[in-house]
């Protein structure tokens, strides 16, 4: 786009830092690209650095968060470029329930994206929906994303015999999930 003169006769000029998906590092980063007036922010995400990051922006520039784990307010400078973690859940649970499952377990990880998915689940699991098909949480259970096994929260899955599960996770933690699977046989 340089090469062809900019935009509008302006170039583009971009700045990377890595937050390390760390909210105080992300306030820290933000602040000092605030400072050089930037157009747009990109944010890789996780949610966390979104949230943390969200006040700093009340009055611009635009943020543009990788992650479906934020709820921008209305009017406000910040969006997510992902559908909503209410349409992901709200979608897989509908799925789950037209196919006559009525025993799920959930494992989430106890970082902001799995807060948000522990909202979002609580919240459908009361409606009338689930209520009247008699789809039940048989086995809630929750992980640290360092954690480097979460058999004894699938062992708990399994024994409370659910027929379907959902692990709302973020990053590589999602292979500690997959490996736990494998090591008890869980399908």
């Amino acid at each position: 786009i340089n090469k062809a003169g900019g935009i509008k006769g302006r170039t583009i000029h971009v700045n990377v830092a890595d937050d390390q998906t760390n909210p105080q590092v992300a306030v820290q980063l933000m602040t000092q690209a605030l400072a050089r007036h930037p157009a747009i922010v990109l944010d890789g995400g996780p949610a966390t650095t979104c949230r943390a990051t969200a006040a700093l922006i009340s009055n611009g520039p635009l943020q543009y968060c990788l992650t479906p784990s934020i709820h921008p307010a209305p009017g406000s400078y910040q969006f997510s470029a992902m559908y909503s973690s209410d349409d992901i859940l709200g979608v897989s649970m509908r799925y789950l329930r037209e196919r006559g499952i009525k025993k799920v377990a959930v494992l989430n990880g106890t970082d902001a994206s799995g807060q948000d998915a522990d909202q979002i689940l609580t919240a459908l699991i009361k409606t009338p929906e689930y209520q009247d098909a008699g789809v039940s949480f048989v086995a809630y259970v929750h992980y640290n994303l360092n954690d480097l096994s979460v058999v004894a929260q699938l062992t708990r899955i399994k024994a409370a015999g659910a027929q379907a599960f959902i692990a709302f996770t973020t990053g590589t933690a999602i292979a500690t999930v997959l490996h736990g699977m494998q090591d008890l046989r869980l399908d």
